[in-house]
């Protein structure tokens, strides 16, 4: 019986240490899955402007480039849903941004949001006489968030490798 009981833990043991490294590492690669925010040729009309509004949690990490396509500059801005209010045709100017890259024939964004909200990517050509192409790869790397259904595999895991542990290690007394 003693054996039997070994052997039903170790069992136990192995299942607990298998839902583990399922939960763990279907945790990290999900937590750290790259998502595209904006993709593709975007155009700024000649004296106008391009925005896309994206909504970001905060922790949440945006990476990407911005490559004009047909033209020698591109006046680029990541700001706040309030600073993109209150922005206006300023270009190019120092008007409060979390990112104000103006003038530059590529950009290479990377920051990291610190309060959930809307975000802007705002390509200004309000001083071109041409429309602007600008070639986008924007995406965001999410932060970790409330429990998923991987961390919920893992807890499981865990409480089943200690009761496995447990079942191990009992003793059963033999029959007198």
């Amino acid at each position: 019986m003693a054996n039997t009981s070994k052997t039903v833990g170790f069992v136990v043991l192995l299942v607990g240490l298998a839902l583990l490294s399922y939960g763990g590492a279907a945790a990290y690669a999900t937590s750290m899955a790259s998502q595209p925010l904006v993709t593709g040729t975007q155009v700024a009309p000649a004296g106008d402007w391009h925005s896309d509004g994206v909504p970001l949690t905060a922790g949440a990490h945006v990476s990407g480039t911005l490559t004009p396509v047909n033209g020698t500059s591109a006046f680029f801005y990541f700001m706040t849903a309030a600073q993109n209010r209150n922005w206006g045709l300023c270009a190019p100017c120092t008007s409060p941004a979390l990112i104000n890259a103006t003038g530059k024939t590529a950009y290479n964004l990377d920051y990291t949001v610190n309060a959930t909200g809307t975000y802007f990517i705002v390509m200004d050509n309000s001083n071109g006489a041409n429309n602007e192409a600008v070639q986008l790869s924007i995406n965001q790397t999410a932060p970790g968030s409330a429990l998923t259904t991987y961390e919920y595999v893992l807890a499981a895991g865990a409480v089943i490798a200690v009761i496995g542990v447990a079942m191990y290690l009992m003793r059963t007394k033999p029959k007198q």
